[in-house]
């Protein structure tokens, strides 16, 4: 019989109640007796075994076992019931505040009393919170990233920079096999890699197209750089150069030459691009002055017309960037051509030999050898008298003879794309008077380029900076 203690709660209600319990548990303990229980310290201590029927057990044996089977079923719903009747003899109020003493506090569900029944209410579920990701803008104002982007356009950095190019010219800070000042290439290398596509482009394309375009622009060696593009290819290994990129390094190698006051001087893109097409129209007419590349050419040669003029009679060598237009696209390729007077002769430095590109680098040089004689007697260079015109080299030939050409040897080979960075490369070491390594290491060569002419022209936008001929 189950008494409802909230009803009858009084003091002997509380002895009545400890009794009642008392009896519960007695008949708890007469059913769960020894023969059931069976402690882990007895079995190790007295080699207690549980008896498991064999496969080859009797059929009376199975039958005992069934029947014990069936008392510990019985004996089991007898103990569930017990409990049931003991539970219900606990208060409400000492199952809500007194839970069993187990070693930590248990979290119990609350309990209300429906119509006398004890109801559990379900514990409510703690609702995530979602913590909004901070913005760029509310970033720490000490993060590393945006004080050097704050920083790079600072009163003090533009004239740190402004004295590093006080000869105007990108190239001349270091050597071209120094590593760039590495204070630059760090943030450099945080504006080029912002705004990049995070997986490849279908196109090709490599920066958003709100975010490639540069405002302002840049003015570089002649050159209008409006995309952030132009710096990419010329800053990541095996990106091929386009025109723009030629023609902006040549002249500032060209702005080198008269600084280092050597005997070298630097053509452009634009004028391999006439004397190709020059020649072309030349093997139909056989007319030299009627071509119309004719007077740009005569005029560049006599220091008379282009960037960083100087004539070619106050050198005596002259280095040429050439265009093996193979199939207009992947397999163009770059070569540095370098015309010495004193050897009447055109060397050629390919960084990709084969069957293929040796093929087209002879056509091209073919183009240089037969036109350009003609063209320095117009002008009349073999009127100069720092040449020995009576050696070997100029012996037994014409002043309009094409000069002889050869390929050099041993030159370092390119492994991907990077044929323009190679014949600037090679141009420099030749500038500078230094030997050509066996072999190059691009990634720095690229880095230097890429990060001195855009520290170049943040320098110029920043601070006004303009030149007829920058």
């Amino acid at each position: 019989m189950i008494i409802n203690v909230n009803k009858n709660a009084n003091e002997d209600g509380d002895s009545n109640l400890k009794k009642l319990m008392q009896d519960e548990v007695d008949k708890l303990g007469d059913i769960c007796s020894d023969e059931f229980i069976v402690n882990p310290s007895d079995v190790a201590a007295e080699n207690v075994t549980v008896a498991v029927p064999s496969e080859k057990a009797s059929l009376e044996n199975v039958n005992s076992q069934s029947d014990e089977i069936a008392d510990l079923a019985s004996s089991e719903a007898d103990i569930l019931k017990i409990v049931n009747t003991i539970s219900a003899f606990i208060p409400v109020e000492k199952q809500l505040t007194e839970p069993a003493d187990l070693g930590e506090k248990l979290d119990l569900p609350n309990i209300i009393a429906k119509n006398d029944e004890i109801v559990a209410v379900p514990k409510s579920r703690q609702k995530l919170v979602f913590k909004r990701k901070q913005t760029l803008n509310q970033a720490a104002a000490g993060y590393a990233l945006l004080e050097r982007v704050k920083n790079l356009d600072a009163p003090e950095k533009v004239a740190a920079v402004g004295n590093a190019f006080v000869n105007h010219c990108p190239l001349l800070i270091e050597s071209v096999h120094d590593m760039c000042n590495q204070f630059w290439l760090s943030e450099f290398n945080d504006w080029i890699e912002t705004n990049t596509y995070k997986k490849p482009h279908p196109c090709g394309e490599i920066y958003y197209p709100r975010e490639k375009i540069l405002r302002p622009g840049f003015r570089l060696g002649g050159e209008g750089i409006t995309i952030k593009d132009f710096f990419h290819k010329l800053n990541t290994p095996g990106g091929y150069l386009e025109s723009s990129h030629i023609d902006c390094l040549f002249a500032y190698l060209r702005k080198k030459c008269k600084f280092l006051n050597n005997n070298y001087t630097v053509c452009g893109n634009w004028f391999d691009q006439y004397i190709q097409n020059g020649y072309k129209l030349y093997l139909e007419t056989q007319n030299l002055i009627e071509l119309p590349q004719f007077e740009a050419i005569y005029n560049f040669i006599v220091g008379e017309d282009g960037l960083y003029k100087r004539a070619w009679g106050d050198v005596k060598h002259v280095l040429f960037p050439i265009h093996l237009k193979v199939d207009g696209e992947n397999k163009d390729h770059f070569i540095l051509g370098r015309l010495s007077f004193d050897d009447r002769n055109f060397y050629v430095y390919n960084s990709l030999r084969n069957d293929l590109y040796d093929e087209f680098a002879r056509n091209a040089i073919t183009a240089y050898s037969t036109l350009l004689p003609l063209i320095l007697e117009c002008v009349g260079f073999y009127d100069r008298a720092d040449i020995n015109f009576y050696s070997d080299h100029y012996i037994g030939k014409n002043k309009s003879d094409p000069f002889s050409f050869s390929f050099v040897e041993d030159v370092p080979v390119q492994q991907d794309s990077d044929c323009g960075v190679y014949a600037a490369a090679f141009a420099e070491y030749l500038i500078e008077g230094e030997r050509i390594p066996r072999a190059l290491r691009i990634k720095q060569i690229r880095n230097r380029y890429a990060v001195n002419l855009y520290m170049y022209g943040r320098w110029k936008n920043k601070t006004g900076y303009i030149s007829e001929e920058d």
